[in-house]
């Protein structure tokens, strides 16, 4: 219990820093995420962008950054997911964060969901950036989290 508590301990204290982001866009930071995730793993991580990126604001970006990471390290950790789906779509008004895997889900009402704080972290970030988190998942199915951002007026220009 107490290495399981240092590890999430550690998780949290990273996922308040943004340095991924500090050289890179979001879409760059996702690429190299997944990169760096299949690494070692046998499990396929593809990143689909749609629509035209902008730079969105940092606490966007991080948040969004984060929730995939989240996300990811779930799958791979307790799904047993064979591929891992990261979507980023770009609208004028909305970001939308889609990560799709096909691991062996779980029932969401479950108690041994409530003890971790990886969907709980996740739908805190998405609610501080006044976004809205969706969850599907079922025992054998796979999981579906969607996260969609509204952005504030935003100066229309792409990102390299």
């Amino acid at each position: 219990l107490a290495v399981e508590g240092l590890s999430e301990a550690r998780h949290s204290v990273q996922a308040l820093r943004p340095e991924p982001l500090e050289s890179r866009h979001l879409t760059d930071a996702l690429y190299h995420f997944a990169e760096k995730m299949t690494g070692d793993s046998a499990t396929q991580i593809t990143v689909e962008i749609e629509g035209s990126p902008y730079a969105l604001p940092v606490e966007i970006e991080t948040n969004l950054l984060r929730i995939a990471q989240e996300a990811v390290t779930n799958a791979l950790r307790h799904a047993q997911a064979q591929i891992i789906r990261l979507q980023l779509r770009f609208e004028t008004a909305a970001v939308h964060l889609q990560i799709t895997d096909d691991g062996q889900g779980f029932d969401p009402e479950s108690q041994i969901m409530n003890t971790g704080f990886g969907l709980v972290g996740m739908q805190e970030r998405s609610h501080h950036l006044g976004g809205q988190f969706t969850l599907s998942t079922s025992i054998g199915q796979g999981t579906k989290i969607i996260v969609t951002v509204l952005i504030p007026a935003v100066k229309s220009r792409t990102v390299s």
